[in-house]
């Protein structure tokens, strides 16, 4: 049995691919309806955009871009992708880098944060 919870909150970088994925999370209940495991493998957990992370029939690891529908073979084994999975590295932001914000509304009014209706919170020129 592989061991999620190994993964989960972890990111990983693709030898394969030289690109990065994560961080990881269980999958939502609910596929996205052109997702299946016929074409794309059995999921076993998704990022925060959205996208699956699947293995294949022949023990490839893959991952699947919802908005594409391509699927990229990022690891050859489970255990090849589970040892490179690591702790995500912090995100350092310099002052005035970032430019604007999205706040769900909904979320802000229950923090008592006032924001604009669309949620868009922008930085003065």
């Amino acid at each position: 049995m592989k061991d999620l919870k190994a993964i989960f909150g972890k990111e990983f970088e693709s030898k394969l691919t030289g690109d990065g994925y994560g961080v990881f999370r269980a999958c939502a209940p609910v596929l996205p309806a052109d997702f299946t495991t016929a074409a794309f493998g059995r999921p076993f957990a998704e990022d925060d955009g959205g996208n699956l992370f699947t293995e294949l029939p022949d023990g490839n690891i893959c991952f699947w871009d919802h908005e594409t529908d391509d699927l990229t073979v990022i690891a050859s084994t489970w255990d090849d992708f589970a040892k490179s999975c690591i702790p995500p590295k912090p995100v350092e932001l310099k002052p005035g880098q970032v430019k604007s914000v999205w706040v769900d509304p909904e979320f802000a009014k229950k923090m008592g944060m006032t924001v604009p209706k669309d949620g868009w919170i922008k930085r003065k020129a």
